[in-house]
């Protein structure tokens, strides 16, 4: 297998390219993040770096399972010496390293200038004031739900005392029909009592109007005082 078949050389080489760009690009953002009006430029630069070192190092595994086949048997690989994979050795420890490097410069403190101290101030200044803010508006939002949560316990004392009062309305309403039952029973029985009087007092009109029944009356009494006047004679 010659230079141009071994896909080596090509991974080798975009490693290689990858690699050299990340630490132009990190040196870029060394500059940028020095300065306070560039740190949105030094942050979207240090993304970018960061996104690029994942599929190099994707890459790099790639070269090391090529570097393992070659090992595992190098009859089918005659043309490769040891030299050369000592060589490919080599290389693939030195890109980890520089991998390495730079995201050791990545993960470094900022510098410490006057101008970036007083930009953390600032920064810190402005999070205070947006910490003191958002506290505010959840102790605004805990006290509506407070408020919320009272009200929801008012409505459900109003509602079962509307429903005590709907049940006292009903007893009240039972009880008025049984007295309006009653009184009906009452009335029935003093409208029988009346006509039974007023017939009694219609037979008794007729008695008393008709001749006859005057003479039964006047026998009836002369009977009772000689009744007296033979009780008197006999006694004396």
């Amino acid at each position: 297998m010659n230079q141009g078949e071994d896909p080596y050389f090509r991974f080798r080489d975009e490693v290689d390219e990858g690699i050299s760009n990340c630490e132009q690009q990190t040196r870029e953002w060394e500059v940028l993040r020095s300065s306070v009006q560039s740190q949105q430029r030094a942050d979207w630069v240090k993304s970018e770096i960061q996104s690029k070192l994942e599929p190099i190092r994707k890459q790099i595994i790639d070269l090391e399972k090529m570097n393992a086949m070659i090992l595992a048997n190098p009859s089918k690989f005659k043309n490769i010496t040891q030299q050369e994979v000592d060589n490919r050795r080599a290389f693939i420890s030195k890109s980890r390293g520089r991998i390495s490097q730079i995201e050791s410069h990545l993960a470094s403190p900022p510098p410490d200038t006057p101008e970036m101290r007083a930009a953390a101030k600032r920064d810190r200044v402005a999070r205070a004031k947006i910490d003191d803010h958002q506290r505010a508006i959840d102790s605004e939002i805990q006290n509506q739900q407070v408020q919320l949560q009272r009200q929801d316990e008012n409505l459900d004392m109003i509602g079962n005392e509307v429903a005590q009062i709907r049940v006292i309305s009903n007893q009240i309403g039972d009880e008025l029909r049984d007295q309006n039952d009653r009184l009906d029973a009452v009335n029935d029985h003093m409208d029988r009592t009346d006509n039974k009087i007023e017939t009694v007092t219609q037979k008794m009109q007729k008695l008393l109007s008709s001749k006859t029944t005057w003479l039964w009356v006047a026998c009836f009494v002369l009977t009772i005082l000689l009744a007296v006047i033979m009780f008197l004679a006999f006694t004396t």
